[in-house]
């Protein structure tokens, strides 16, 4: 017990090593004042402290409370400080986390800024959020270095010190107790034992002179029962002896166990006081220097103007360049050079057929060009008469259409080569060609002559008008354009007969009962309009053609102009009108369509789908007078035509 006396004298407060009056200057007033509110001091009528109040001690005021100063106050103030300690290693943690959150937080805001070009308000919160890292953190060690540490340490030295007070008075505690019951059972018995004994020397003393007979009988009863009452009171008085004993024993170490109790838990609470006086200390400093921040922030942020960096920034990199004008559209020739050149000339329709046109086919064209025009006799030139013509050289052509054979005797140097080793059948094509091209200029002009001014000279052989010759020219037309589909079928022409097929609606003669029959219906029964291969080939030409039109007019349209989902042409448009005119079914035509441009979706790429729609609403679509084949368009207007024009 002395030994946990000293050792509990030993334990230095937190108290002594860092006073509530080092850490606030009005400290001593505030405890002067506390000590009064408690009870602790007599204020006089100023209000001013005089003299303490009398102490109430553990030793003088509990000394028989071992056991509820254990349980209701040390092992509580025990679980309270180590609580204490718990809560504020967590309230480190989280100022140590926040910390560093908040320098996180200022890295990414200020990351990829050079030093001193950061903006001022970002500047000014970035360094208040800065600071206000930094006390944390230092408030963070202060709870981890210097409250927490102390307490731990003054629980470590209170824990084995504790033992032994709890130890020794335990056993003060038993001993007394069981010196108490060790009394209280020989005083019951001495108190017993001396009445019983009392009350026989009575009844033997009175039956002496009354009752002689009976005398020794109650002698040795009372002498027994006095025997027994003086051990009993021996016994008593070492009972009482002992007890005193047991009561100076503990009076002497039991004010020594709970001095040292109440030295523990008076500097438990002083160190309790003190810490969390510190903890006050601490967010004080630390609420004023975040208090400073902010003010220091709100200075600079209230001293900046936004609006004038903004002017500041604008004068330093204000740009020397013109303002920005809109961009017009170029054509492709002018943005490859780089700059503005002067606009290429428009390709006409009819010079694009022209620019590929081999020198073979002009030489034929000016050969086949004065035939057809006898043929096709102007109006100014006598109307209806046929101008003479040489037989001879009709029917030469026919054949070197149909054949690729012809009279080469007067083709001069040029066609010496090909006299050489070319086959004959190589210059079919080349006559071909120069035909449609002669019957479509011969067409145009007839045309013109007799609608001046109509007729534009890009149309093409679709959209030209029909002319009417005499019966004689006509069969001879319809000679000559029979033997070229017969050229055209054996070389699997598609080009040329597709030219034929458009060109041969356009020359139409009057029949005795003045009907108007075409050429095409003369030929309606020619075996290349039942070929498959023959349609699906002119489908692809004629979208070939198209695509390339497209492409040519490009240079000629002004720039930015829009432009349809698919490239068409005029004929592409009525592709399915030839092949019904021709007795083709419509759902046969269409399912043709369909075939020849899936087959080939790897040439035309997404734009099938969008070919197909066109030709379908095309085929179903009304057709004025003059999109429709020359024959069935009279038939219609005549209301009297035969089979055979119906058809077409």
């Amino acid at each position: 017990t002395a030994a946990a006396a000293a050792a509990a004298a030993d334990l230095v407060p937190l108290s002594e090593a860092a006073s509530p009056s080092d850490l606030r200057p009005d400290v001593a007033g505030a405890a002067v004042a506390d000590d009064v509110a408690d009870g602790t001091g007599i204020a006089n009528d100023a209000g001013n402290a005089t003299q303490p109040a009398a102490m109430l001690s553990f030793r003088e005021h509990m000394w028989d409370r071992f056991e509820l100063l254990v349980r209701q106050r040390a092992e509580p103030s025990r679980r309270h400080l180590q609580a204490f300690v718990t809560c504020l290693r967590e309230r480190a943690t989280l100022e140590r986390q926040y910390g560093k959150a908040m320098a996180r937080a200022v890295n990414r805001a200020t990351t990829g800024y050079e030093e001193g070009n950061l903006p001022v308000i970002l500047d000014a919160v970035t360094y208040s959020m800065q600071n206000r890292s930094e006390h944390s953190l230092r408030f963070a060690d202060e709870l981890d270095q210097d409250v927490a540490p102390t307490i731990e340490s003054m629980l470590r030295q209170h824990a084995e010190v504790s033992k032994k007070v709890f130890a020794d008075g335990n056993r003060l505690s038993r001993h007394l107790q069981e010196a108490q019951r060790a009394h209280d059972q020989l005083a019951r018995r001495y108190a017993q034992v001396c009445s019983n004994a009392e009350d026989a020397a009575r009844e033997c003393l009175e039956a002496f002179a009354v009752r002689p007979t009976d005398w020794k009988r109650s002698a040795e009863r009372s002498i027994a029962l006095s025997r027994e009452a003086s051990s009993a009171e021996r016994e008593y008085y070492k009972a009482v002896q002992r007890l005193n004993a047991a009561a100076d024993v503990h009076g002497r170490q039991m004010g020594n166990v709970l001095a040292a109790l109440q030295d523990m838990e008076e500097k438990r609470a002083l160190c309790f006081r003190d810490a969390a006086m510190k903890i006050a200390v601490y967010e004080t400093s630390w609420l004023r220097n975040v208090q400073y921040d902010l003010d220091s922030s709100v200075q600079t942020i209230e001293a900046s103007d936004g609006m004038d960096e903004i002017q500041d920034f604008i004068r330093q990199h204000r740009t020397s360049a013109p303002p920005l004008s809109r961009t017009p559209p170029r054509g492709f020739w002018e943005v490859a050079a780089g700059h503005d050149v002067l606009r290429p000339a428009v390709i006409q329709a009819e010079d694009v057929r022209r620019r590929g046109t081999c020198r073979e086919v002009e030489r034929h064209a000016e050969a086949i060009t004065p035939i057809l025009r006898s043929l096709l006799a102007r109006p100014e030139s006598g109307g209806e008469a046929m101008p003479e013509h040489d037989s001879t050289k009709l029917e030469q052509l026919r054949q070197s259409l149909a054949a690729g054979e012809s009279d080469r005797s007067n083709e001069g140097a040029a066609t010496a080569a090909e006299n050489a080793g070319a086959p004959s059948v190589a210059l079919a094509a080349p006559r071909r060609r120069a035909l449609c091209e002669s019957l479509q200029a011969e067409i145009k002009a007839v045309a013109h002559g007799s609608k001046a001014g109509e007729i534009r000279a890009e149309v093409t052989a679709a959209e030209l008008p029909t002319v009417q010759v005499g019966r004689a020219p006509f069969d001879a037309v319809v000679s000559l354009v029979s033997a070229a589909l017969d050229g055209c079928d054996r070389e699997s022409d598609a080009w040329n007969g597709r030219d034929l097929m458009v060109l041969s609606q356009k020359i139409q003669c009057q029949t005795d009962d003045l009907k108007a029959v075409d050429v095409l219906l003369k030929v309606y029964n020619h075996p290349l309009w039942s070929r498959v291969t023959f349609w699906e080939d002119v489908l692809i030409l004629a979208i070939t053609e198209a695509q390339a039109l497209q492409a040519l007019q490009r240079r000629s349209d002004p720039a930015g102009t829009d432009r349809l989902e698919v490239a068409s042409t005029a004929f592409l448009q009525r592709y399915v009108g030839y092949m019904t005119s021709l007795g083709i079914k419509a759902e046969q035509a269409q399912a043709c369509v369909q075939r020849t441009l899936r087959k080939n979706a790897q040439l035309f790429g997404q734009g099938i789908e969008a070919y197909i729609n066109l030709l379908q609403i095309s085929a179903g679509s009304p057709r004025r007078t003059e999109e429709v084949p020359s024959a069935k368009a009279t038939a219609e207007e005549d209301q009297q035509a035969d089979l055979g024009v119906v058809l077409l």
